[in-house]
């Protein structure tokens, strides 16, 4: 994998910048046991996102992008075996209220450990919503080695 977005990846990013402002999120916990897959699944019924909307959760996965402010993380949803496995992108945003800047270049194609708090963004095209991690830097979690912070590689590369 390169370490730019692909194509499916930059037009999430795009398409997140394009949704509905990321509003104030009430804190609702923490939750480390959230995998890719529980998060891609939690954006399709309403039950599930007010579950999860403001739990702060931990994901694993190559950090892909170059930018200050967001980028994506990729784990591989297997179907049937490895042979077919597909991408599965989140999109992880720093909270626009903060003036810090991720160290992009210090973080691309590493796996990273990031901590965030989930929102929604509501797709302005259709009824769908996509699940992104946004990061809300402060005195005690530094955007940089706190919040994002470069883990060994994985030994199992496939989403949980």
């Amino acid at each position: 994998m390169t370490s730019t977005l692909s194509d499916l990846e930059q037009a999430l990013l795009d398409q997140a910048d394009k949704e509905e402002e990321v509003g104030a999120v009430a804190e609702k916990g923490v939750d480390f046991n959230v995998g890719f897959l529980q998060l891609e699944m939690a954006a399709m019924s309403q039950e599930s996102r007010n579950h999860y909307e403001g739990k702060t959760v931990r994901l694993v996965g190559k950090y892909v992008g170059e930018d200050e402010k967001r980028f994506s993380l990729i784990r591989f949803k297997i179907n049937c075996c490895a042979a077919d496995a597909v991408p599965l992108n989140s999109v992880i945003m720093v909270d626009p209220a903060s003036m810090e800047k991720i160290n992009w270049k210090g973080y691309r194609n590493k796996w990273v450990q990031v901590t965030g708090r989930v929102h929604f963004l509501k797709r302005k095209d259709n009824d769908q919503f996509i699940t992104a991690l946004i990061l809300y830097p402060d005195a005690e979690h530094k955007l940089n080695d706190d919040l994002i912070k470069v883990v060994p590689q994985d030994s199992n590369p496939y989403a949980n």
